[in-house]
């Protein structure tokens, strides 16, 4: 990912691919963060295609029973058992799966939650540190 400060480097472009070069010199940063914000969406495409083909029967409650599944998994990674980037990744490819049969761009979607978040009150941490908004 290219950040805003390789951006304003005018050093850092003759290190990047010529039309970004090209993009910068002319002022076109709006590209360069559309870019950046459609960086996921094709993996979110390539995942869920890759799926269609693999696994033809799958729908929206085969992959939930799978991410349960995951989720027991990516708790035993965190609890020293296992890889939690994998279990992680595992979960973001079934994440991506629903939100593709349901005809959602998920990070689009966890943009547009994020904000809804960032507004909201926050209670106090329960027993387990579980901190949820006031409703």
């Amino acid at each position: 990912m290219i950040s805003d400060r390789q951006i304003n480097d005018k050093a850092y472009t003759h290190n990047i691919d010529p039309e970004l070069t090209y993009i910068y010199r002319y002022g076109y940063k709006d590209a360069i963060a559309e870019m950046r914000e459609a960086e996921h969406k094709p993996l979110q495409l390539r995942i869920s295609d890759w799926e269609e083909k693999t696994f033809p029967d799958g729908n929206s409650f085969s992959l939930m029973s799978h991410l349960a599944k995951e989720i027991i998994e990516l708790n035993l990674a965190v609890n020293g058992t296992g890889n939690i980037a994998e279990e992680l990744a595992d979960c973001l490819h079934l994440l991506f799966g629903i939100a593709s049969k349901n005809g959602i761009d998920l990070l689009k979607a966890t943009e547009e939650k994020f904000a809804i978040n960032q507004k909201r009150q926050w209670g106090t941490p329960d027993e387990n540190g579980v901190v949820e908004h006031i409703r």
